[in-house]
């Protein structure tokens, strides 16, 4: 009997999802029209408007439909009482922008066209977690074209709303490289009101990810003089302060790791301290000092100026890299083009199993191999199982770990990194976000990363030069050095290409290499700190 209904509510369940998605099927309508998209919405079915765009015969006049739409929504979410009602609206909209991803930007963004300032931060910063990065970074383009001609104020806009939704924002303007773009926007008072109010909560939620984001700021060169003496006073301030009161240790759960005596909030002054320290080559404060010296054995942050290519280098001269595809529009065309270079290249040699390749190159000179491995894109569940066995067998463990596609895609991806990983590329978009994951896997190792946007043609050059390196018999690269070659690399390889002045700010402000990326030594300290790789019990 119960099989039965299982049965049942299977079939009529799918069947269910699958009639909403087919109302959206542009094909039974004479025209798409308004109706027709606010029916779409109202489905709440992520693939309801992927499924009417590939539907329909002709999109020319899509986007002005959901401009136009656009309005109406505005206009709606304002006239709602409750989150909870608006939250229903703010929800399809992210599943658009999410779901339409492959899209002309025209139509995946038109849904934004009439949205209020507290709308768009209310998405960007409610559904933090859920968008993707362009989703978010176009967010932010929409706000700040507001805040600059609409001539409406972002830091009323925030000031009006909780501590707790600034801290996401700051965090998230962070994690994408835009925070000081950000606050440009607003007067020298302004900031300094904010930064002291997101410090002040920084110490009670103990939130590594803004103790980053201040720190990042506090060493961009871009930011005033005046606004870094704000940052430089609260941080000392905070450093002269004792162990958490009593009074705030009650506000959290017994046994939260707040209230754990190693994870105070001094702690967290003092890895800012000696960040800040490590940065400039001078201390914040006096209180700093001292505070350091509490913690000195406890907390260590070091700059990874350069990586031993000897510990990426295995038995019998073996380098083994991990490469990972995903089967969808992007994954496979990056596979076409990075198996077609390795083609061309005679000493390069492909082994192609049923699910996965393997591209070998040994240098006769130094003797070392390199092996890359790599699923095939089409297989990309099963071919990832039988490397790992493939792997098993020849008792392999991946020093270099590769991955190339969709930010999505990633978090999946990290399960392949082991803890011999010394070196991990992950080239998608946003690529910051997964440090912690990175770190648990794999503590030892050193990243190369984006902050927001990360491209194929600036992929495309990394291994390659890091891998002529092994190759070579070369002890080090040293990091500076490295992404300066890579620049010129980059410049020469572009210099027909109309965009190349785009590529090169993605390359110049987006792309982390390890002796640059603050996040990611402060991380790792904390991590350390708490023990367990960072796991919090």
């Amino acid at each position: 009997m119960y099989y039965l209904l299982f049965i049942l509510f299977t079939i009529f369940g799918n069947a269910s999802v699958l009639y909403k998605v087919k109302e959206c099927d542009a094909r039974q309508v004479g025209s798409v029209d308004l109706e027709f998209i606010r029916q779409c919405f109202e489905i709440n079915e992520a693939r309801g408007f992927l499924y009417m765009i590939k539907t329909m015969g002709d999109t020319q006049h899509l986007p002005a439909m959901l401009s136009e739409f656009s309005a109406e929504l505005s206009q709606k979410i304002s006239n709602l009482e409750t989150s909870r009602e608006k939250n229903q609206i703010y929800v399809r909209i992210l599943r658009m922008l999410n779901n339409l991803h492959e899209q002309d930007p025209l139509i995946r963004f038109s849904i934004l066209d009439h949205l209020l300032l507290e709308q768009l931060l209310s998405i960007a910063i409610n559904w933090r977690q859920a968008l993707y990065t362009s989703s978010f970074n176009t967010l932010l383009d929409r706000v700040l074209l507001l805040v600059r001609d609409g001539g409406v104020s972002l830091h009323a806009e925030l000031i009006a709303r909780t501590v707790e939704n600034r801290a996401v924002f700051f965090e998230a303007l962070s994690a994408y490289n835009r925070l000081a773009e950000v606050l440009k926007n607003m007067t020298e008072a302004q900031v300094s009101e904010l930064i002291l109010s997101d410090l002040v909560y920084l110490q009670k939620a103990h939130s590594i990810r803004n103790a980053i984001a201040w720190m990042e700021y506090l060493l961009n060169p871009k930011v005033s003089s005046e606004i870094k003496k704000v940052l430089q006073q609260q941080i000392a301030e905070m450093a002269d302060e004792q162990e958490i009161s009593p009074s705030l240790m009650a506000l959290y759960p017994q046994g939260s790791v707040v209230a754990n005596p190693k994870t105070t909030s001094n702690a967290l002054v003092a890895l800012m301290c000696q960040t800040y320290r490590l940065m400039v080559g001078a201390t914040l404060s006096e209180s700093c000092l001292q505070i350091e010296s509490r913690y000195k054995d406890n907390i260590s942050v070091k700059l990874d100026d350069f990586l031993d290519l000897r510990t990426l280098v295995g038995k019998d001269s073996v380098n083994v890299q991990r490469h990972v595809f995903y089967n969808d529009l992007d994954g496979r065309s990056t596979y076409h083009f990075f198996r077609k270079r390795h083609e061309l290249l005679n000493h390069w040699q492909i082994e192609t199993l049923p699910t996965f390749e393997i591209f070998q190159s040994t240098d006769q000179t130094t003797g070392i191999t390199i092996q890359m491995i790599s699923n095939l894109p089409q297989f990309h569940s099963q071919g990832s199982i039988d490397i790992e066995t493939y792997n098993l067998s020849e008792a392999h463990e991946p020093s270099v770990f590769v991955f190339r596609g969709h930010s999505y895609h990633v978090v999946d991806s990290l399960k392949y990194l082991n803890p011999n990983t010394m070196l991990a590329i992950v080239g998608s978009c946003g690529g910051f976000e997964n440090l912690e994951t990175i770190l648990q896997q794999s503590p030892n190792t050193q990243i190369i990363l984006t902050k927001g946007t990360g491209t194929a043609w600036i992929n495309n050059l990394i291994v390659p030069a890091i891998n002529q390196r092994i190759l070579s018999g070369v002890q080090e690269i040293h990091w500076v050095e490295f992404k300066q070659n890579l620049r010129t690399e980059l410049v020469q390889s572009m210099q027909r290409f109309p965009n190349s002045d785009q590529i090169l700010n993605v390359f110049d402000s987006f792309y982390l290499f390890p002796h640059e990326n603050i996040g990611f030594i402060m991380m790792r300290a904390w991590m350390q700190f708490l023990g367990d790789n960072g796991v919090k019990h």
